[in-house]
């Protein structure tokens, strides 16, 4: 009799934690914004690969999803994971929604610091330390002096400080033009670009609050021949010179290294580096550039690519 009782027992806890979302501490739940995105893809993969045998987990792909929200939360029922890892801004902005007690990962996120991040949320940025960004661009063009940077004061105030301090050593100045609005770029384009020898566009939300703004920066650094350095490889199409972003696949790996112990920093900077330069611009424009630093470089822009 007694054996029947625990039983039952047994029973009753299992359909509970199944309908009242009780977290299992070993699953995983990967979200991808779109894994037809080969970064968002190398992230899934390397993050699986890296995980310990301990943790189970499923995956869903929002691409394509009719209806993803409904997806997801019957995924989390059925599932019940501890730890739900998004990929991607998409992933991320969805998944916060039903996330209640369980901890939140993410990558992949541009402009993360738009998103809502508490005390359960830990994630990978898109972007390096300063010194790092700084150190590659003095690597391919070691003439280059004064960077200018336009800004906002509310989500980068505290990095271009961090730039200014971080960069001493490396003989380059960094001029600065803070705005408060997107519509302010241009006019702070005006007066930044004739006192750099090159652009530098950070991961900033008010600065690239849309695609017309992004067109606008490009075009005018062209109209005044200067150059533009980019955080991301998205901004080569546009005409940056060369781009220093996360490797995806060291990115889906660090995360996972998340899941083993608390880290120091909600958000870390991401462990490895992939390098773009653009040499449709540098042959067409014949900008002088450091040859010796293209056996560092990860993806060569030509003009085949057009």
């Amino acid at each position: 009799m007694e054996m029947i009782k625990i039983y039952k027992i047994v029973i009753i806890l299992s359909y509970l934690f199944s309908q009242y979302g009780f977290s299992q501490s070993n699953k995983i739940l990967i979200v991808n914004s779109s894994g037809a995105i080969t970064k968002y893809a190398k992230n899934a993969n390397e993050f699986k690969q890296s995980l310990s045998k301990d943790y189970q987990w499923s995956e869903l792909n929002l691409a394509g999803l009719e209806n993803p929200e409904n997806e997801l939360e019957k995924l989390i029922k059925t599932e019940n994971p501890s730890v739900i890892y998004c990929i991607g801004t998409k992933a991320y902005l969805l998944a916060q929604q039903y996330v209640e007690d369980r901890k939140l990962l993410f990558s992949a996120a541009i402009n993360w610091k738009r998103l809502n991040v508490n005390e359960k949320t830990y994630g990978i940025s898109n972007e390096l330390q300063p010194s790092q960004e700084m150190s590659f661009l003095k690597m391919f063009f070691p003439k280059v002096k004064k960077v200018g940077i336009i800004y906002s004061n509310k989500f980068n105030q505290q990095y271009v400080e961090q730039a200014k301090k971080e960069i001493q050593l490396l003989q380059i100045e960094i001029i600065s033009q803070a705005i408060d609005e997107s519509s302010e770029v241009a006019s702070a384009l005006n007066e930044l670009l004739p006192k750099v020898d090159i652009l530098w566009v950070i991961s900033d939300p008010v600065v690239l609050d849309n695609k017309d703004v992004v067109v606008q920066i490009f075009k005018t650094a062209a109209a005044q021949q200067k150059q533009v350095y980019a955080y991301s490889d998205i901004y080569i199409q546009y005409g940056a010179v060369l781009s220093v972003s996360y490797d995806a696949g060291t990115t889906g790996g660090q995360a996972a290294g998340l899941l083993k112990s608390i880290p120091s920093q909600k958000v870390e900077v991401p462990a490895g580096t992939d390098i773009t330069l653009n040499m449709c611009l540098i042959d067409k424009l014949k900008i002088d550039f450091n040859k010796s630093a293209l056996s560092s470089v990860t993806n060569m822009f030509n003009c085949t690519q057009e």
